[in-house]
């Protein structure tokens, strides 16, 4: 017999998951934006970009926190997915290029 309970509660923490892989991936976009901007590769050798230290905080820090509540989120899934026939999620570390 189903677990109605556990199937809600994946359906419910999924969504959650799906929320918060947004948040994370939009933070580490906008530190990799304000770094590629520092980059001066490109620029004259006598040029040099500034680095707003307090802003690249601010990012790091909503990265960590909606690091921090996926993880937490995935766990909880995986321990409701045996018994609500759900797929569990698998954390790999980092892909190298």
């Amino acid at each position: 017999m189903p677990n109605y309970e556990a199937i809600g509660r994946c359906t419910k923490l999924k969504e959650e998951i799906d929320a918060l892989t947004l948040a994370r991936n939009q933070a580490v976009v906008a530190i990799r934006r304000q770094l590629h901007g520092t980059l001066g590769a490109n620029a004259p050798s006598q040029v040099v970009y500034t680095l707003d230290a307090e802003q690249l905080h601010r990012h790091t820090k909503a990265l960590e926190q909606a690091n921090a509540k996926l993880m937490a989120a995935i766990s909880e899934y995986n321990e409701y997915a045996a018994e609500g026939e759900g797929k569990p999620y698998q954390v790999l570390e980092p892909r190298n290029n």
